[in-house]
């Protein structure tokens, strides 16, 4: 957990920094087109990793004999996802809109560098195994050499595809960097293998989280999408600011997600009462820090933004004090997810996603055309609490973990 809190803490605050420095060198229009392409590719990344990350993660931590046909496995499995999406994602928006030839080379760019995710059932492996110090290394190495190419790109004044590039290497060579780190219980990792008995059974349990990779990336991202096509670029560079610091707040219950998800696991099946308990008391951490983001951003989201980006994002200090409020429904959500990957309950948690993603959507589409970014801002709001906890009330299996939500909303005491 401290590997990942550091990861965590760099990436974002340097991360931050750089938006908020791009943002201001581009201007709201620039900066909307910029995000734009970051987004739409980064939808077509939700099938990159085929769903496997928590599948793959649990079959580790439970038969780490057969880590070689695990690891082999889903390797080919998503380095054959990987080459279809990074020549679907520019075709598309190529073929299906009228996007201009600029935004097409940001994306086809942002893309190419899904191939490289291929490496990450490697990450999967210290993941399952509670082992995440070199991964995490390796990750701030590749997310340094983007963030250089960045800088550079700001103090040479140049084009936009320099930053999307950074962009795509930040991802790219912290994935490709893993393959230096291969375990040594597990090499020569000319020995891994591709199983398709265990690939189909992988496939077979994991298309729910593919389609749940995909409405989570449209459920928080196909706003900013449909606001640059039914509104403006303009309103979309704004509105894309307030998300980047939303977004900011969502490092530590991820860092925390990560490290307790294989504990999780193992606890389930050895003390049902311990389980709960540990349970609850994620949810509880997850409100605690819902309020306590949301109470800071609500009360000096004005003073930051004037500060950092100047009068030219003034709207967005708006978009950020409506924004931030569904940061708390979703910590939650999130804790949410690790109950019913852990009960084998993909199925119910896709359910869930899609009909936020489907009120997302639709409420957005009527809305958005009228109120700009305010209309984003409150969907996402009502979506993010039906979907992480609403909906629970609806479902018998999900009953008593609304109450757990709703009791930690109430009461979130985790010491």
């Amino acid at each position: 957990m401290s590997w990942l809190m550091v990861e965590n803490i760099i990436k974002i605050g340097v991360g931050a920094v750089l938006s908020i420095w791009i943002a201001r060198k581009l201007g709201p229009t620039r900066f909307g087109l910029y995000s734009y392409a970051i987004v739409y590719a980064s939808i077509f990344y939700a099938f990159v990793g085929l769903g496997l990350r928590k599948i793959v993660v649990r079959e580790l931590s439970k038969n780490k004999e057969g880590a070689k046909k695990i690891i082999g496995t889903s390797f080919f499995m998503i380095l054959s996802a990987a080459i279809v999406m990074s020549i679907l994602t520019p075709l598309s928006l190529f073929l299906f809109s009228d996007a201009s030839k600029i935004t097409v080379l940001l994306v086809a760019i942002m893309s190419s560098g899904f191939i490289f995710q291929s490496f990450q059932p490697i990450a999967f492996y210290y993941e399952s195994q509670t082992r995440m110090k070199w991964v995490m290394i390796l990750s701030l190495f590749g997310f340094a050499i983007g963030t250089l190419i960045k800088i550079f790109a700001l103090l040479q004044d140049s084009w936009i595809h320099w930053l999307v590039i950074g962009s795509m290497l930040e991802l790219a060579l912290a994935s490709l960097f893993l393959y230096f780190i291969f375990p040594k219980e597990l090499k020569p990792i000319r020995q891994i293998s591709f199983d398709l008995t265990l690939a189909k059974k992988l496939l077979k349990e994991s298309y729910p989280l593919i389609v749940i990779a995909l409405a989570i990336k449209l459920y928080t991202d196909i706003d900013q999408i449909m606001l640059k096509n039914m509104y403006d670029l303009t309103e979309t560079g704004r509105y894309a600011i307030a998300v980047k610091f939303s977004k900011i707040c969502t490092f530590l219950p991820s860092a925390i997600f990560i490290s307790v998800f294989p504990n999780l696991v193992k606890t389930k099946s050895n003390n049902e009462a311990q389980y709960k308990n540990k349970l609850q008391k994620l949810y509880n951490v997850c409100s605690f820090l819902g309020y306590g983001f949301a109470i800071f951003f609500t009360f000096f989201g004005n003073l930051i933004i004037s500060i950092l980006l100047g009068p030219e994002y003034a709207s967005s200090a708006f978009f950020l004090k409506i924004l931030i409020w569904s940061n708390l429904f979703i910590f939650l959500g999130g804790a949410r997810t690790l109950f019913l990957i852990s009960e084998n309950l993909t199925q119910l948690y896709m359910f869930t996603i899609i009909i936020g993603c489907a009120l997302n959507i639709g409420l957005n589409y009527i809305f958005i055309p009228i109120y700009g970014g305010v209309a984003a801002c409150i969907v996402t709001l009502i979506t993010t609490f039906i979907a992480g906890i609403g909906i629970n009330f609806f479902i018998p299996k999900l009953f008593e973990t609304g109450l757990m939500q709703m009791k930690s909303l109430v009461y979130p005491k985790f010491w």
